[in-house]
């Protein structure tokens, strides 16, 4: 749906993404010594906007900056400059789990940050959610009208790198591979 409101349009986008290999997102909190993903409301494993938005951002050249917006300390303090705020043109929501993808654990060996060796006698365990597993969410875009369709070729440009078959890593282990997502459904209204 693409709505005018005072020159201003907005286009949704729902997207499904599927995981490439397993994912971890966590919610920094353990179960029984397991750190665990972060679960939304039906349950399921969640993935939050703002894991997604950073990992869109990450891959978007200088000049696509203006889709995700600034840093809330590069944004100007000035109220009569039009760039003072830090909101981009895209607002990315919460991915919800909809397939039965199952829970599983990998226990893995710490990794000493300063010297990059595996950390002596340290041993972690955190859930994941497997390969195969579907998360559908929307994405809104909104700008003025007259800058639509350009923002539109943008923020394709940027999704069309999740579409690739390796997918793009978000979440913990991206290092190890661990991670990529890649959508396999869009529909923009």
């Amino acid at each position: 749906m693409v709505a005018a409101v005072r020159d201003r349009c907005r286009a949704v986008y729902t997207l499904q993404f599927t995981t490439q290999s397993e994912l971890h997102i966590g919610n920094g909190a353990e179960r029984d010594g397991v750190a665990t993903v972060i679960a939304g409301a039906g349950k399921g494993a969640w993935i939050p906007g703002a894991t997604l938005k950073g990992a869109m951002r990450a891959l978007a050249s200088d000049e696509l900056m203006r889709l995700f917006g600034k840093p809330h300390e590069e944004a100007s303090g000035n109220p009569h400059d039009p760039d003072r705020f830090a909101r981009g043109e895209l607002t990315v929501f919460g991915f919800a789990q909809v397939s039965a993808g199952l829970s599983i654990t990998k226990t893995r060996t710490a990794v000493d940050p300063g010297t990059g060796a595996s950390a002596a006698q340290k041993l972690f365990t955190q859930e994941y959610v497997e390969v195969g597993t579907e998360f559908v969410g929307d994405i809104v875009l909104e700008c003025q009208a007259s800058r639509l369709q350009q923002a539109r070729d943008e923020f394709e440009q940027i999704l069309s790198k999740f579409a690739a078959e390796d997918g793009v890593p978000i979440g913990a282990g991206k290092a190890d591979g661990l991670g990529p997502v890649s959508y396999t459904h869009l529909r923009a209204h």
